[in-house]
């Protein structure tokens, strides 16, 4: 795992020894990605020039140094992330007779392009990766980012400069732009508490999607092209009825390969145990691959309501393996707070960024990489918004739109009755709003409009959905898939994902996620919606798997997920911090409610409006951290 940077002058103008300044300044600001080791190069007569910071996991020796060329010196790369079946292709390409210099798979990487081309390359690859990668015959850049978004690529063109980088900070070090703030992006932000690709918080600047790949030209053309796609996949595949001894076959043999693969590495592994389904399954593959002497790290609370670390510590003992935990407190989260706008480098608002980030650094202590159990939700079904879509949500949309606005209209006079519909993690505790809320339900013209307002954040903020992919309704029939389908594209990515990696590389640790592994997500949209939730119960075939290795007893408790008590510690630990940060609130929102009205209401108990709070707080947090 490592942080990339890079400039483009197409004018040419800029001299080497500021090209090497400017690079060698950009991947600085990256140094937490990759605290082993830094490089640079460029191309003067090009006007580009590639930084690095690495940090070192697989070939520790200097043979992995980047950037790196091509033996033919076409190609000059700088990769972020990890190429797990290297080994498999570096054998393929030995057996052309090719010879290796080192054994890092970045140098496979960049001799697979150099004999195949960059996409047919990409065809090869299981992995999780964002590359920068020049080509000196062509004089063409391309950028390009695994295919469900792990690793993060942001760029921007000013004029004839392009610019491009793992995070913002370090584009923000480049004085060839001036940062403005995206306002529609702020306004995404108050809606979901982070901001969905290509969207980032500044004017001109884009995240490269997720599957996609960007080739700029030195005439300042770009071709933007898609070498994977969610809905293409979806299309392509036969979901007939399996037996579900036959599914869970299919799920065992690709689901313990990818952790098989995710576990190569040339320096400790260990494992995020939530005591959740996921993160066992993880666990339990670990030990069926051999890996008995992993540390499994878990972050509880003193609050039994937050606190999975008995049941994980349960798990941990029955599989025989290591078991680390450590309990955070308000105070922790104070301190946590005051780091998060540096961070993130963009406004984040998920609660979960705090046990991500405490967890992240304690498992830091002992090892350099840790998998995560993060993705089974969204393939299989697990979160209840589902279930609910499989019964309400059907019947609602199933209804022609106008009768449908008819009865939101008239949801003013049913609001008791009519919240019983909603799935209960989204029910609002204010009259006012559950009425509003309804009736928004009620009157959405389809289902991007009704995700919308179910994932909603904020009550207050109402907005459309980014649409760079396709429509639900062109792909999936059903309203619970449909909803998987736009968690895939936008929650999973643009918040699960970005939480894992800025949390685990701000302290230079590399976080896995096998439940990503390309072949998985193809196997998961490949299975009938049965064999993944039914009868109120999702993640079946992962439920299954579980049950095979631990037994059911240790697993029937109530799971938490991975939040904390936000609510409580706004009117304790954070008051003081979201106090200050709300003060003189500007949000830059012009549909936001009063946050002076809600932080009364939660401060006297009247309501619990801790993820809208925390958005604003995180806001305003960022602003001025940022000075934008």
């Amino acid at each position: 795992m490592c942080g990339i940077a890079g400039v483009w002058d197409l004018s040419k103008a800029t001299p080497q020894v500021n090209l090497i300044r400017e690079a060698i300044l950009m991947a600085s600001q990256l140094e937490h990605r990759g605290p082993d080791d830094q490089g640079h190069w460029c191309d003067e007569s090009a006007g580009i020039g590639l930084g690095f910071q690495r940090l070192s996991i697989l070939d520790l020796t200097s043979s992995g140094h980047q950037p790196m060329a091509s033996q033919s010196g076409r190609y000059v790369i700088v990769f972020n992330g990890e190429f797990y079946n290297f080994k498999e292709v570096r054998e393929s390409l030995e057996a052309t007779g090719f010879i290796f210099r080192g054994h890092s798979d970045t140098e496979v990487f960049v001799e697979a392009i150099a004999r195949y081309g960059v996409r047919e390359a990409l065809e090869k690859v299981n992995g999780m990766f964002a590359f920068a990668l020049w080509d000196r015959e062509q004089r063409a850049l391309h950028l390009v980012r695994d295919r469900v978004g792990v690793k993060p690529l942001y760029w921007g063109r000013f004029g004839d400069d392009i610019i491009f980088g793992s995070e913002l900070k370090a584009l923000r070090s480049s004085e060839r732009w001036s940062p403005k703030l995206n306002k529609v992006a702020a306004e995404k932000f108050h809606q979901f508490g982070y901001i969905p690709a290509p969207l980032t918080i500044y004017e001109g600047m884009e995240k490269v999607l997720p599957g996609h790949g960007m080739s700029i030209q030195a005439d300042g053309g770009i071709d933007r092209w898609c070498y994977w796609s969610l809905a293409k996949v979806i299309s392509e595949k036969k979901r007939d009825v399996i037996p579900e001894d036959e599914a869970l076959a299919r799920f065992t043999e690709v689901f313990e390969d990818a952790v098989k693969l995710q576990i190569r590495s040339d320096v400790p592994v260990g494992a995020f145990l939530s005591g959740g389904f996921d993160s066992t399954a993880v666990v339990s593959a670990l030990v069926k691959n051999g890996a008995m002497n992993v540390q499994t790290f878990n972050v509880g609370f003193d609050d039994a309501r937050y606190d999975e670390s008995p049941f994980a510590r349960e798990i941990a003992s029955h599989l025989g393996i290591n078991f680390n935990t450590v309990h955070m407190q308000g105070d922790d989260a104070r301190e946590i707070a005051s780091k998060l706008p540096e961070m993130y480098d963009e406004p984040f608002a998920d609660s979960s960024q705090f046990p991500m980030a405490f967890v992240s650094k304690f498992a830091r202590q002992q090892v350099t990489v840790a998998i995560s159990g993060d993705g089974g939700d969204e393939l299989f079904g697990g979160y209840s918004r589902y279930q609910w879509a499989d019964t309400v949500l059907r019947q609602i949309l199933s209804k022609p739109q106008w009768a449908r606005r008819i009865a939101g209209t008239a949801a003013s006079n049913l609001p008791g009755l009519l919240l019983r519909l909603l799935p209960e993690d989204k029910r609002p505790t204010n009259g006012a709003a559950a009425i509003s809320y309804i009736g928004e339900l009620l009157s959405a013209r389809d289902i991007n409009e009704l995700y919308a307002r179910v994932v909603a954040l904020d009550d207050s903020v109402s907005c459309k959905m980014p649409a760079w992919f396709n429509s639900p309704e062109l792909v999936l029939k059903e309203p619970a898939e449909q909803l998987m389908y736009l968690d895939s594209q936008i929650y999973l990515p643009d918040d699960i994902l970005v939480k894992l990696d800025r949390a685990s590389m701000a302290v230079g640790l590399e976080g896995r996620v096998p439940f990503l592994d390309h072949r998985l997500v193809e196997l998961a949209w490949a299975l009938p919606k049965l064999q993944k939730y039914t009868d109120g119960v999702g993640k079946r075939v992962v439920r299954d798997y579980v049950h095979d290795n631990v037994p059911e007893a240790l697993m029937d408790s109530e799971k938490k997920g991975f939040s904390i008590p936000l609510d409580e510690w706004l009117r304790s630990a954070l008051k003081p911090y979201a106090e200050d940060h709300l003060s003189g609130d500007d949000v830059t929102s012009s549909n936001l409610g009063s946050t002076q009205q809600l932080w009364d209401e939660h401060q006297n108990g009247i309501g619990n409006h801790g993820p809208a709070l925390w958005a604003r707080v995180s806001f305003n947090a960022w602003r001025r951290h940022w000075g934008v």
